[in-house]
């Protein structure tokens, strides 16, 4: 059913749409749909085991990208699903959305039968040859939210999971990317450009009242304090910090390697990002706290796209 030609076809369409925005691309072979899935809960929930949530990211296989689940201790690596990238979680930590040839699907990842009964959502596919990405779910469920190429420009749209209503809430000439909801899901941050010229910006759900934020290229998030945005490119991850004169970095990427995606942990004091280079790759936890970092992954191949569950899952 999966075609390699298609997908290196996909990946093309997609690298070509970048420039066009004038996104400066990864120098990695990566794909850059790297507008990553932050979740964010709210201040205080320290009470959560981290033990208990797990790690989804992207695996370099050669001529595709997996999907694999990980513990945050870096145990009990497994494979979830091929031919697929860009994995965001369902807010109740048993679905992951995420880009497959051009169109989103979804998963339940407790079925034991995954790839088999994988659910289609037919109204997110805009052709073979349109690119597609950055898919981030509602705090309430009820909707997701991704870019793709509308004919000329790349707009934001958002589905219902249940595949039944598709709205293009950007409509613009200009190009959005990368949206990322506020946690209580009346915000989208998103990156807009114009002239080459790209800035952080923020609107309401329905895409009323659009504001400019900063200059930037990056990957956006909303961090535990709604006034402070987060985001990445790959020199970095950074605070957008209201009134300051500069953005401050959180962590920067190994020497010789890039940044290919972040997200935070359900309690907000640490966060899990990727390095990459051009032959291989690794998952660090950072903690905020006390500035330590701690690999839980090999380093022997690309990865990209990590998301944290945000709740407890049983498996």
């Amino acid at each position: 059913m999966k075609n390699i030609r298609k997908v290196k076809s996909m990946n093309s369409v997609i690298i070509s749409t970048r420039k066009a925005i004038g996104y400066r691309l990864l120098a990695l072979g990566l794909s850059t749909m790297l507008g990553g899935c932050a979740v964010d809960d709210p201040v205080g929930s320290e009470t959560i085991n981290l033990q208990d949530t797990k790690i989804a990211f992207n695996k370099d296989r050669g001529n595709r990208w997996d999907i694999f689940l990980i513990n945050p201790d870096g145990i009990g690596e497994r494979f979830l699903v091929s031919y697929a990238w860009d994995p965001c979680w369902s807010p109740d930590g048993n679905w992951i959305v995420y880009v497959d040839d051009g169109w989103l699907e979804i998963v339940n990842i407790l079925d034991a039968d995954i790839t088999r009964n994988a659910k289609v959502l037919e109204k997110s596919r805009f052709g073979d040859h349109h690119a597609l990405g950055g898919p981030a779910w509602s705090p309430d469920g009820t909707t997701i939210l991704f870019f793709a190429d509308a004919g000329g420009n790349t707009d934001i749209f958002a589905i219902d999971p249940d595949d039944t209503h598709l709205v293009n809430i950007t409509n613009s000439p200009e190009n959005e990317t990368d949206p990322a909801w506020s946690r209580d899901g009346s915000k989208i941050v998103y990156n807009r450009t114009k002239y080459d010229v790209t800035r952080l910006y923020v609107m309401n759900a329905d895409g009323s009242d659009r504001k400019a934020v900063i200059f930037t290229y990056g990957f956006p998030a909303w961090s535990l304090d709604e006034n402070i945005f987060t985001y990445f490119n790959d020199t970095g991850i950074y605070n957008v910090l209201p009134g300051a004169a500069r953005d401050r970095c959180i962590v920067y990427p190994s020497e010789g390697y890039s940044m290919t995606g972040f997200s935070w942990a359900p309690t907000g004091n640490q966060l899990v990002y990727t390095n990459s280079s051009r032959v291989q790759g690794e998952l660090i936890i950072y903690d905020t706290k006390d500035g330590t970092s701690r690999r839980i992954s090999e380093n022997i191949t690309k990865k990209a796209h990590p998301a944290w569950s945000p709740v407890i899952l049983k498996d």
